[in-house]
């Protein structure tokens, strides 16, 4: 499975419009939300089965199945950033070197972890940050008393954390 930010053009739609569109979604996405909106551009977060959703393809008979991308086409989609279950990004994978403890459990070296490969779909952090809003904590007078600029709004599904977050 991946996890994918991506935003579509603002598109007026009635409660069944959007049934409808959720439906039409379904042999696509297993699961998705509207995130936020900015303007005229919509941010949203879904689960696909697998990268190939994305795109189109033909059969061994000429027959051609269309992906989200074309699906959206009309709405303008731009995907923000594509992450697999463990939390990299489609395209690499994570090596991770165990530490090395001696026999009295002293750390000798500390588990090491390398990223591999190079992302399909670069994380667009500044796309990103220009449609999520800030969290802002306040105190029980409403003064400000932290503000997160930047934050991974939501992993679900069994998603780790997303590198780059």
């Amino acid at each position: 499975m991946i996890q994918a930010y991506f935003t579509l053009t603002y598109q007026e739609m009635t409660d069944e419009q959007f049934d409808g569109l959720k439906s039409s979604l379904k042999p696509y996405l297993i699961e998705f939300q509207k995130l936020s909106q900015v303007g005229n551009r919509e941010l949203y977060i879904g689960i696909m089965r697998d990268e190939s959703k994305l795109y189109d393809s033909t059969d061994e008979e000429g027959n051609t199945t269309y992906g989200l991308l074309s699906v959206m086409n009309q709405r303008n989609p731009e995907i923000i950033g594509v992450w697999n279950l463990d939390g990299s990004e489609l395209g690499t994978e994570i090596k991770i070197t165990p530490a090395v403890y001696n026999d009295d459990g002293e750390l000798l070296e500390p588990q090491i972890e390398e990223i591999i490969g190079s992302p399909v779909y670069p994380f667009k952090k500044s796309v990103y940050q220009s449609l999520i809003p800030p969290r802002i904590q306040t105190d029980e007078e409403g003064n400000e008393i932290s503000r997160n600029e930047f934050y991974d709004i939501n992993s679900f599904g069994g998603f780790k954390q997303k590198r780059g977050f």
